[in-house]
């Protein structure tokens, strides 16, 4: 798979922070990774200002998850007062009890949490777990249940990734029909792009070339709408990608020609080379050898 530019790259989940900054947060977090939990919790009142207070208490948190011990976690995220970072808590919880089969818990909590991104995060795993469990049915319905919190998320671009985490997991899951549709639910061109590119991908290697052919069939449009020269141009050499693989070299072909059109000639080459070495090797020497760099 071709690397995406920097405009079309999807993480998906955020990344969490590594590392506290801030001294007292340091301690804290030093000390509940030792085990040393009531100490750290002892030293939090003596942090003043709220933000890194409840900083505190997520690092808190995330050591007495990393424990096991949910109760003492979900009763100190019960006292963060800034809903971001209190969901964040407890969604990292919630990510504990689906790993180890409280699911009844898991979903209620889920539910409590008040921001509505890491709520559709924490309802995604808990469906993983489901399904992995063997609970197909009801892995099903808490991946509705999380598509339908995604739709409340305002912010766009935080919606579209929100969605394709829970594709994404839908897709490690083996439920590929859910995964399409709400891969296609995705309000902008990139996303889709990405989640049906994945989803494809995973069918090739499930041995669906049939399928794999047909989701790329659903992806092209998507890619072909994207605004971004470059951006479309990675887009349709990948699909094109995809269909190499599932044996539908002319589709390929086609795919590679209007990628070509649509960036900088030369980046799709590599892909041409895997596909038709012919078609590089009647390229001129004076066109391989052009400066395609740009000046540094």
């Amino acid at each position: 798979m071709p690397n995406p530019p920097p405009q079309a790259a999807s993480d998906h989940k955020p990344k969490r922070s590594q590392t506290p900054t801030e001294p007292r947060i340091i301690q804290v977090s030093a000390l509940a990774h030792t085990g040393q939990f009531d100490r750290a919790e002892q030293l939090i009142p003596s942090i003043t200002k709220q933000i890194p207070r409840e900083s505190a208490l997520l690092w808190l948190v995330r050591a007495l998850r990393a424990s096991g011990d949910v109760d003492r976690g979900l009763r100190l995220a019960a006292t963060i007062t800034a809903a971001d970072t209190r969901s964040t808590a407890q969604e990292e919880l919630v990510s504990l009890m689906a790993e180890t089969g409280d699911f009844e818990r898991a979903r209620s909590t889920a539910f409590a949490i008040a921001s509505p991104s890491p709520r559709s995060h924490a309802l995604g795993d808990l469906a993983g777990a489901m399904a992995a469990a063997g609970d197909r049915t009801g892995a099903r319905q808490v991946f509705q249940d999380a598509e339908q919190t995604c739709t409340t998320i305002e912010h766009p671009a935080t919606r579209s990734l929100a969605l394709g985490c829970l594709v994404e997991t839908m897709i490690d899951t083996g439920d590929f029909e859910q995964a399409e549709l709400t891969a296609l639910a995705v309000s902008d061109v990139r996303e889709p792009t990405l989640d049906l590119d994945r989803l494809a991908r995973t069918m090739v290697e499930a041995g669906d070339l049939a399928g794999a052919r047909r989701i790329v069939g659903r992806a092209q449009p998507f890619a072909a709408a994207d605004t971004d020269p470059d951006s479309r141009a990675w887009g349709l050499e990948s699909l094109a990608e995809v269909l190499i693989a599932a044996g539908a070299a002319d589709d390929a072909g086609r795919l590679l020609v209007e990628a070509t059109g649509s960036g900088a000639w030369y980046r799709t080459l590599l892909t041409v080379a895997t596909f038709d070495p012919d078609a590089i090797r009647v390229l001129t020497e004076d066109l391989l050898s052009e400066d395609v760099s740009p000046s540094i």
